[in-house]
């Protein structure tokens, strides 16, 4: 369902493609809140852009392309701040701020799409090197 949703709502041509999904170890997803996560993978793929590191996205994706919040989202942006991640894709009223994590509030598909695009990079592209302190600097 969310390979059409994205065909409809963004153009993507998807019908003719292979994809195939895993997740870590195995584990079997059936809640809605990965719809968003995995429609942005999907994206990124067809896109050719790779998704931002240290983020992630939580949120169902409707038939027309609107991003519907799912239960708990303030606590698993909070447990994710604790495992490091840096920045979060939500649906639209979050709430109050969670310390340490950039909450990014969407509702729709392609506004989500859009901030994958405005951060992400293009497969190829050159990684910028990590900045370090210089001694006297």
């Amino acid at each position: 369902m969310i390979l059409a949703v994205l065909e409809k709502r963004t153009g993507m041509k998807l019908a003719n493609m292979d994809v195939y999904a895993s997740t870590v170890g195995g584990v079997k997803l059936g809640e809605p809140s990965v719809d968003l996560a995995l429609a942005l993978a999907a994206a990124s793929s067809n896109n050719d852009v790779a998704l931002p590191g240290g983020f992630i996205a939580i949120g169902e994706v409707g038939l027309a392309g609107d991003v519907r919040s799912v239960n708990g989202v303030r606590r698993r942006v909070a447990e994710a701040q604790r495992l490091g991640f840096t920045q979060a894709v939500v649906p639209k009223h979050f709430g109050d701020p969670v310390q340490g994590i950039r909450v990014h509030e969407v509702e729709e598909l392609s506004e989500a799409l859009s901030w994958v695009e405005r951060r992400g990079r293009r497969r190829g592209a050159p990684v910028a090197p990590p900045r370090t302190s210089q001694p006297g600097a």
